[in-house]
């Protein structure tokens, strides 16, 4: 039987690289009126930083 230790996850490089991209692509739909208002005229406009 493994430990607990053994299968506790182990931060990666990669995990502060996926949270600066995906707080980037985040849009606050129900609190920024100006996003809301744009995503009704074009929705690509609310994609900043979408790939």
């Amino acid at each position: 039987m493994a430990s607990s230790a053994a299968t506790a996850y182990r931060p990666r490089i990669a995990d502060a690289e996926l949270r600066v991209c995906l707080a980037a692509s985040t849009v606050l739909l129900d609190v920024d009126t100006a996003a809301r208002q744009a995503l009704a005229v074009d929705p690509a406009t609310v994609r900043v930083g979408w790939r």
